[in-house]
């Protein structure tokens, strides 16, 4: 198995359905993922490599127990958090069942998974949802082994071909060493203090909610379709639009519930927060000591390694208030309330003082936009260059931000990132998003995209390459999400716009002198 090739996918998300099982799209989104995915296992297995065997990491995300997430989930009794991750798990193995009934197939035939934790997943840290998890792989098994009349394989044996991860897989292929993780601790939005021991609080009963995520439970019982909306990519303008379509009293109730969620959640934010964690410490070090001795990193290394993390942003004050809109929500306020005002005043008194307010809110709104712009892609990158030079890995491996690149690090290091695999850009049909992974041979790593069961996955950049540049696998989009078009194609966008509008003007005029009078 020390030799196994490695294959290195991320980014599932795998439960949407769950509470939105009326989405437009959801059910041809789950049709595909299970089809695609199931195929891409399938295939590799039957493709067995020269080293022997493969090695599938899932790299962080595999499920999106986030989206899930509902307030009164983890009460005083212990572990109740658990028990209702294991309940979605169950549920969400019974919807994806082609895709986990591979899975089990490809380890009976002696093939090794690794599933490491993500930012979206990171209750698989409880023992239970492990072991539920390794359990239903193993039914699959037992019922494939039952329609050939073969012996069931031990658990033991499951156990040992199908591990967890909470932070990172490490090892080498023919003398180049590799360093997978997910990479959410460089995001200062979905970073943990103490990843080693990821808890809410000193009293150990709930997995921590990251700062991006820590709204969701105030809305998702209330909007159920909330889970499918891409609010990574919301603008002003989209949310209006959003919140347009709700209607006006559902949009009034989720209006108040913003406003609640968001004092609550800034109750709980600054140096606060940061004491309350303080208790984690100690147990944060132990698992440290207790992981240096089943990886191939030392303490010291280790301990530099936690040390490149990002400090989480919930200790600011300031970066809440501008990650969940506080800020445009004040600006809009004020600027209403200045306007009212300015009624009342009158004349050019009221006048110059309306000008003044929206003026300062205008400001507000544009200094609060430059500092929402977060470039997660490169703080990736500059991670994954520190963490090569700590390592001393040749090939450093991400997740996390969807964006699939090959990039040169170092003198002898490379990043990559596996990208996502299925996501609802490809149904939408954006070109060059999705379904990419990453392998890792003897010779090199090549970054991939699968293109289905009957044909070669397309090799997008590999290390083996005289790479100087990043190669990206993804069309470069806007902060917003909409597809970033080049000057070439603006402009030709533009020449339709005029020809377009001068064709209307030719018919108007063509229409105005029909309907002339004649001189008789």
């Amino acid at each position: 198995m020390a030799g196994a090739r490695v294959l290195v996918i991320s980014d599932i998300h795998l439960g949407e359905i769950l509470y939105n099982e009326d989405a437009p799209g959801l059910a041809d989104y789950v049709h595909a993922l299970n089809r695609e995915l199931a195929d891409f296992v399938a295939t590799h297995r039957e493709r067995r490599p020269p080293e022997g065997s493969w090695h599938l990491v899932i790299n962080g995300d595999m499920f999106d127990f986030v989206k899930l997430a509902r307030l009164g989930d983890a009460t005083s009794v212990g572990h109740e958090q658990a028990s209702a991750i294991r309940e979605r798990l169950a549920r969400i193995v019974k919807v994806h069942e082609p895709l986990f009934h591979e899975l089990a197939v490809f380890l009976l035939e002696g093939h090794r998974i690794t599933i490491i934790e993500g930012n979206h997943d990171a209750e698989v840290y409880w023992r239970e949802v492990r072991t539920d998890l390794r359990n239903a792989v193993m039914r699959l098994a037992h019922r494939h082994q039952e329609s050939l009349q073969q012996a069931p394989i031990a658990a033991e044996l499951v156990a040992e071909r199908m591990r967890f991860r909470t932070w990172f897989e490490a090892g080498e292929v023919s003398g180049s060493r590799f360093h997978i993780e997910h990479g959410h601790q460089y995001d200062e939005f979905c970073s943990f203090e103490y990843n080693l021991a990821p808890y809410d609080d000193v009293s150990r009963r709930e997995v921590a909610m990251p700062l991006a995520h820590r709204a969701i439970p105030y809305f998702t019982e209330l909007l159920r379709s909330y889970a499918a909306q891409p609010v990574e990519d919301f603008d002003g303008r989209s949310a209006l639009r959003f919140m347009a379509s709700l209607g006006p009293r559902k949009a009034w109730v989720l209006f108040k519930v913003y406003l609640v969620a968001m004092l609550e959640l800034l109750r709980q934010a600054g140096k606060k927060r940061r004491h309350e964690l303080l208790g984690l410490w100690e147990e944060h070090r132990r698992e440290l000591h207790a992981l240096a001795a089943n990886s191939p990193y030392d303490v010291g290394t280790l301990s530099r390694m936690d040390g490149l993390k990002a400090m989480p942003a919930e200790y600011s004050v300031i970066k809440m208030i501008r990650v969940f809109w506080l800020d445009v929500v004040l600006a809009t306020a004020v600027a209403i309330a200045g306007t009212l005002v300015s009624l009342v005043i009158g004349g050019p008194a009221g006048l110059i003082f309306a000008v003044l307010v929206l003026s300062a809110c205008i400001g507000m709104v544009q200094r609060g936009h430059r500092d929402r712009r977060f470039d997660i892609a490169g703080v990736l990158r500059r991670a994954a260059h520190r963490l090569a030079e700590v390592t001393q890995a040749r090939y450093v491996t991400f997740g996390h931000s969807h964006f699939a690149e090959l990039r040169r690090v170092g003198e002898n290091a490379y990043y990559l990132n596996s990208g996502s695999w299925v996501t609802r850009e490809v149904l939408r049909g954006e070109h060059g998003a999705g379904m990419t992974f990453v392998e890792i041979t003897a010779e090199a790593a090549e970054l991939k995209r699968w293109v289905g069961r009957d044909a070669v996955p397309r090799l997008l950049a590999s290390s083996a390459q005289a790479i100087d540049v990043a190669v990206e696998a993804h069309q470069p989009r806007r902060r917003f999400g909409r597809a970033f078009a080049t000057r070439k194609v603006r402009i030709e966008a533009l020449r339709r716009r005029l020809e377009a509008r001068r064709a209307r003007k030719a018919e108007q005029r063509a229409l105005r002198q029909e309907r002339r009078p004649r001189p008789r």
